[in-house]
């Protein structure tokens, strides 16, 4: 990521996402706004966001508001269906998201939050495919608030290289409105797919058939090290990005831990910490 994570950064969303997606393709050249190339490309650039963000938003459940803060302390919370504890299943056409315990076949015995998990999969790999759990229970938080953001996986098949992947809605400047769209990817978060920023994050190389542990707010000795790409700076760079899949994808997902510090009307700073336990009904 390119930009600094100030403190009027603010989440609009929060989505666990497996797509078969193809980015908005270049801009058609023609003629420009007035300005020059700078000005052209600014509005190159906020017309291609404008295009993934109608693309990877969905709707908003409406099971909880600002009004339903998360909870202090830390709590495990049962989600075993769509619309529990704000989680929004949605899903194209050959997607499907099911909640399962005994028809677990990915590594049974290492299932991080035991008996079931999440299944998330898609059976065709055309473009425009995904299949997203996306919670609203933390719109509006300050990057800074958070504490924790990670999840384990267990792949039973993929494009060998994309596992689940956290996807955040981003308020670069506090006007309550979706500027951009920053990824956390597990492929990236080693030396071999992720180069400099993979050695900073030193996380797992991505394996099928086995439980691992993702660390989207890994922190070492202070400094943040998890490696995240912005859709605003992977197109001022000079390219467009696709998200995809290239075959069936068939994975699960558990223990999906999400801390926030709160502050409290006496200038106290209170901690929620919760981890989504993701069970069959």
């Amino acid at each position: 990521m390119a930009r600094h994570w100030t403190g009027s950064t603010v989440v609009a969303g929060a989505a666990l996402v497996v797509a078969c997606e193809q980015a908005a393709g270049p801009a058609p050249k023609g003629a420009g706004p007035r300005g020059g190339a700078q000005t052209e490309l600014v509005q190159t650039t906020t017309d291609l966001i404008q295009q993934l963000l109608l693309r990877f938003e969905a709707a908003s459940d409406g099971t909880l508001t600002l009004d339903d803060p998360p909870p202090f302390g830390n709590t495990i919370h049962v989600v075993d269906r769509d619309n529990r504890d704000a989680w929004k299943i949605d899903v194209s056409s050959t997607g499907m998201v099911t909640f399962e315990n005994d028809n677990m076949t990915c590594d049974p015995s290492e299932v991080p939050l035991p008996p079931g998990a999440v299944h998330l999969t898609l059976t065709q790999t055309q473009d425009n495919q995904h299949v997203r759990l996306r919670s609203t229970r933390y719109h509006r938080t300050y990057l800074r608030d958070l504490t924790r953001l990670e999840y384990h996986t267990c792949d039973e098949a993929n494009n060998g290289q994309q596992l689940p992947f956290i996807l955040l809605d981003i308020d670069w400047d506090g006007d309550n409105a979706i500027d951009d769209l920053i990824f956390f990817e597990p492929a990236y978060q080693n030396a071999v797919e992720g180069g400099a920023c993979g050695v900073g994050s030193h996380q797992d190389v991505q394996t099928e058939h086995k439980w691992q542990f993702w660390d989207a707010l890994r922190v070492d000795g202070g400094t943040f090290k998890a490696c995240y790409w912005a859709v605003s700076s992977s197109l001022v760079s000079g390219g467009t990005e696709t998200i995809g899949c290239g075959h069936t994808f068939n994975g699960w997902v558990d223990a999906f831990t999400i801390g926030k510090d709160i502050n409290g009307s006496s200038g106290q700073t209170n901690n929620s910490t919760v981890t989504y336990d993701f069970q069959k009904p």
